[in-house]
């Protein structure tokens, strides 16, 4: 099986190329924009929707899969073109192509969940941010696309929070290891800066979403949506709390007022039936605890006194 992976070189594109790449029988095409050295990949921008048809059409991949997106961009209609209608040109500019596409939404899409069910994939979406709005947006205007041409077969995705080395620290896990690597280097007090940590998150390993990505891919049915989550949920005040147990000296927690969101959803854990299904391993404690010290491991290596 070929598979061309847009933002190839991103924290889940790493983790997918390097699954994918030990799969026997399998080929994978790389395509990103940021220029790296050493790296063999195609430097194509999602924008471009000419040069990437062009491409694939030169490639001839079975699985197209798009990581590319972005949940900070310096504008609204910035995040709006690279989360929505860029992929969504691509995909229009695809019909009849006999060729699976897989676009990435993300667990922001279902926005607040009042109670503490379990999120399936049906649920109506209300986003929040704009970074979910623009995400709900690729869906909806994807999935009417798909009604009018079955081809490419689309399949969209929802990760919940991805966890391991890698992860940017504009999220809590990235923010809270970033913190504590800075701190045992001396360039800040022994005190980590907090917001509300008194919610649920549904935490799955990068490399277990790559593994459902992947499965996805081989096993997914064309024009359904499937949650990538652990099913699990962990309270963001436990997390923190196992991450400063792997720290080197002794950290206070402090709230920070500026921190705390208006909106900050209290229970977000997905129901991961559908993607459990297709053959996907649950995740076990032991596997997050020690994706959480990776990831502070991965931040004690970046920090420079």
């Amino acid at each position: 099986m070929k598979y061309i992976i847009f933002g190839s070189e991103g924290f889940l594109g790493n983790a997918l190329v390097h699954l994918l790449s030990g799969t026997s029988g399998t080929e994978v095409v790389r395509v990103d924009t940021v220029p790296l050295p050493d790296k063999a990949y195609y430097q194509i921008n999602i924008s471009e929707t000419d040069k990437l048809i062009a491409f694939c059409d030169r490639e001839q991949p079975d699985v197209i899969i798009n990581l590319a997106g972005s949940f900070k961009a310096a504008t609204r209609e910035e995040m709006f073109e690279v989360n929505c209608f860029s992929p969504l040109r691509f995909l229009e500019k695809s019909a009849g192509k006999k060729q699976r596409l897989i676009l990435i939404g993300s667990a922001a899409e279902y926005g607040i969940n009042t109670g503490r069910n379990k999120i399936v994939e049906s649920t109506p979406l209300l986003p929040v941010s704009d970074y979910g709005i623009s995400k709900a947006c690729q869906t909806f205007l994807a999935m009417s696309a798909f009604t009018r041409s079955c081809f490419p077969e689309l399949i969209i995705t929802r990760p919940f929070n991805i966890i391991g080395p890698g992860v940017s620290e504009r999220l809590f896990l990235g923010a809270f290891a970033a913190q504590i690597a800075r701190i045992e280097k001396g360039l800040r007090p022994p005190v980590i800066k907090v917001g509300n940590i008194e919610t649920y998150r549904d935490l799955l390993t990068v490399s277990g979403v790559a593994q459902g990505i992947k499965l996805i891919a081989e096993k997914g049915k064309a024009g359904e949506i499937y949650n990538l989550c652990s099913g699990k949920p962990q309270k963001i005040s436990t997390v923190l709390e196992k991450l400063l147990s792997f720290a080197k000296l002794a950290i206070k927690i402090e709230p920070d007022p500026i921190l705390f969101k208006t909106n900050d959803t209290a229970y977000s854990v997905g129901d991961n039936q559908k993607i459990i299904a297709l053959g996907m391993s649950t995740v076990s404690e032991k596997e997050i605890e020690e994706s959480l010290r990776d990831t502070l491991d991965w931040y004690r290596m970046r920090v420079k006194q």
